[in-house]
């Protein structure tokens, strides 16, 4: 049982490094001055509960994106884009590789109040038709522990106008 004192208490992993990034890296960002970082851009929905900038939960000891539930219980809906990618020089093995945490009680069972999610565009952020993941495919999951994820976009080599959409939506979730 989780109680509403202990929504936000994420569990911190110790001592496990971040990825270096590859040779043949698209865009590499670990969030480490602000959110949205530079060149990056948010459609906000609730003026004081979205993404932010966070050292207290970051995944290796530094900083990451987050987002806050609105305790007054208002509707969220924020998203968190990337710069246009141009994928023109990517090969079959493509791919996107982050962290997430979130909680398995207030965001999948027994309460379903909040989602979090990565969408694709691939014309320039203008829509975003694609889901390419959320934490419903994880199954059973443990609360605030952080985990790695890869998600396969060689399907996307040679697009010209891509952009990676993270998504957090819901009302009474939790971080």
């Amino acid at each position: 049982y989780q109680d509403e004192a202990s929504k936000s208490a994420p569990i911190r992993p110790e001592g496990q490094p971040v990825k270096a990034s590859p040779a043949t890296s698209f865009l590499l960002e670990e969030f480490a001055t602000a959110v949205p970082p530079a060149g990056w851009s948010e459609t906000i929905t609730n003026a004081l509960f979205n993404w932010k900038y966070q050292t207290l939960t970051s995944f290796s000891g530094g900083s990451c994106a987050d987002v806050e539930y609105d305790p007054a219980l208002a509707p969220q809906d924020e998203w968190l884009k990337t710069p246009v990618l141009n994928f023109t020089g990517a090969t079959a093995n493509l791919k996107v590789e982050f962290y997430w945490m979130m909680s398995y009680y207030w965001g999948v069972s027994p309460f379903d109040n909040y989602d979090l999610a990565l969408y694709i565009s691939t014309d320039g952020g203008a829509t975003f038709p694609t889901l390419l993941w959320d934490e419903s495919g994880e199954g059973v999951f443990t609360n605030f522990t952080w985990t790695a994820e890869t998600v396969d976009l060689s399907g996307y080599a040679g697009q010209t106008s891509v952009v990676l959409a993270w998504r957090y939506t819901g009302v009474d979730g939790a971080q």
